[in-house]
């Protein structure tokens, strides 16, 4: 007996077909994407490292690898030494491009002293530079050379390039010696939407390597900012080199916004900007405005500062002013206690706007300790200082251990620097000579 079986109906054997296939797909795309989220390994990783820095592994007397992510990109962080340097290195886990890369003199190796003992000039410390790198002055481009300070000890600063990599140098220029060599591998500039390709914001160009000029960099960042002018204010500009790279660096303040710019001083390309909320800045207070380029006074200054904060004369204590430059800018440096909180400003002296405004929560800053008062303007003496930081801690004098006391100035305040140990604990106090207030508390794990 013969059974007559019906045959599937077309449309379904389609959408079986359709299904498997689609299976096929996911499953291949999917090992395609993972492959290439990281396609190569430790192995892979460490050789590219190795070979760059034409290093073997047999030279190698330290190492170490980790895999981890840097803005939502996989990377390797290979980071070994040889020969007396330590390189480290971060490679694309995807392409085993290397992202980053640093060679730098061993903690425990002594650098070269190619003229120790020898004063050199500036000629001298890059002849050095260029020997301690194996490099001749034709290998090299974008140097510089300035005298610096590091660490109080006086140094020439040398930077320059060659190749992919970045140079900098530390040269004493008493003996010679080389106090800082480091190796980077030469990232170009991530240019602003405005000025991709390096290429000259609009309206600044100028001739190849003259400077645009303080006006054309100042034109740029306002064309990249959408700003005219009459927006800005606190404007500064400076030139300066970054890199090897000569820059107009720029500050201005518009609306509520802070911007700072980097401007290439050649081509007029934006080379960085930065725009942060800085509500404190936004306009000068009323009635703290002057002449332009005339200061405001000190009284002027104080009135912005306590309008800005909503108090007045009567509720603050501990006040202090002083005039000062920042940034080329002259600015009143003001500070003061109301209630439980300090308050720190600073006013531009010219026009009275509030370029910066803190309010701390200073609870130990609210009144005089009990018994601590003393005549206006006198010093309280040490033992009221004591007394007043004690009273404060909740201890006695039974309680601690290690204490010392000096009298200081604390921007132009006088005040009494108490320190203490109580109970696994260190205290250290600011009380305010002339009428025994906790200007400042801290307490930490000894």
């Amino acid at each position: 007996m013969t059974e007559n079986r019906k045959p599937l109906p077309k449309n379904l054997i389609i959408l079986a077909a359709a299904a498997i296939l689609l299976a096929v797909c996911a499953f291949a795309l999917g090992s395609w994407f993972g492959n290439r989220q990281d396609s190569i390994g430790e192995p892979e990783a460490k050789a590219i490292a190795l070979s760059h820095a034409q290093v073997a592994e047999e030279e190698l007397t330290g190492y170490s690898f980790e895999k981890d992510t840097k803005k939502d990109v996989s990377v390797y962080d290979v980071a070994f030494t040889a020969g007396g340097y330590d390189y480290e290195y971060r490679l694309s886990a995807a392409t085993g491009d290397i992202i980053k890369y640093e060679k730098k003199p061993d903690q425990d190796t002594t650098l070269a002293q190619p003229t120790q003992g020898e004063a050199v000039d500036e000629e001298k410390a890059r002849e050095i530079a260029l020997a301690h790198a194996g490099l001749s002055e034709g290998d090299i481009s974008g140097y510089t050379c300035k005298p610096d300070v590091e660490d109080g000890v006086q140094v020439y600063d040398i930077h320059f390039r060659a190749g992919d990599l970045e140079y900098e140098y530390e040269i004493d220029p008493s003996s010679g010696s080389v106090r800082k060599a480091e190796t980077e591998l030469f990232d170009a500039v991530q240019l602003p939407p405005d000025a991709k390709d390096g290429k000259p914001a609009a309206g600044v160009a100028a001739p190849s390597g003259s400077p645009v000029g303080e006006d054309g960099a100042k034109a740029a960042a306002l064309s990249h900012a959408g700003l005219t002018e009459g927006d800005i204010f606190g404007y500064t500009c400076k030139l300066d080199y970054e890199d090897g790279v000569q820059v107009y660096e720029i500050d201005f303040h518009a609306g509520e916004y802070e911007y700072d710019y980097e401007i290439n001083a050649a081509t007029g390309a934006v080379l960085k900007a930065d725009k942060e909320w800085e509500p404190s800045a936004a306009q000068p207070a009323a009635g703290a405005a002057a002449p332009s380029g005339s200061p405001v006074g000190e009284d002027g200054a104080k009135a912005a500062a306590l309008s800005h904060a909503g108090v007045t004369e009567g509720d603050i204590f501990g006040y202090t002013c002083k005039l000062d430059d920042e940034d080329g800018i002259q600015v009143y440096e003001i500070d003061f206690h109301a209630g439980e909180y300090e308050y720190d400003y600073k006013i531009n002296a010219a026009t009275g706007a509030v370029l910066k405004a803190d309010k701390e929560w200073e609870p130990s800053a609210a009144q005089p300790a009990a018994g601590a008062a003393a005549p206006s303007g006198s010093p309280v003496g040490e033992d009221t200082a004591k007394a007043a930081a004690l009273s404060h801690a909740g201890l006695t004098e039974r309680d601690i251990s290690g204490y010392k006391c000096k009298l200081d100035y604390e921007d132009g305040v006088q005040v009494y620097d108490v320190e203490f140990k109580s109970g696994g604990y260190e205290y250290e106090y600011k009380i305010h000579a002339a009428d025994g207030i906790v200007l400042k508390s801290e307490k930490d794990r000894d």
